[in-house]
């Protein structure tokens, strides 16, 4: 008696090991996906400050063009 509790307590613990291990790697690689995920938008964020940057100096550009001259 003892010993078939022993064995399925030892054989339950392998099969819950071996499913806690297949969860770690698929949240490892969900952690991998998500990653190259915000390196892809923080790029996207990067493109559109440099934009607004250059929209911002031309407006600036042109608003000294139309205030500043002397009439």
């Amino acid at each position: 008696m003892f010993a078939m509790v022993g064995l399925v307590t030892g054989s339950f613990t392998r099969v819950l090991r071996a499913e806690i291990g297949g969860v770690n790697a698929r949240i490892d690689g969900l952690r991998g996906e998500m990653s190259a995920g915000f390196e892809r938008v923080d790029e996207q964020f990067r493109r559109v400050d440099d934009r607004l940057d250059h929209l911002d100096r031309d407006v600036q550009a042109l608003a000294r063009q139309v205030f500043d001259r002397p009439e």
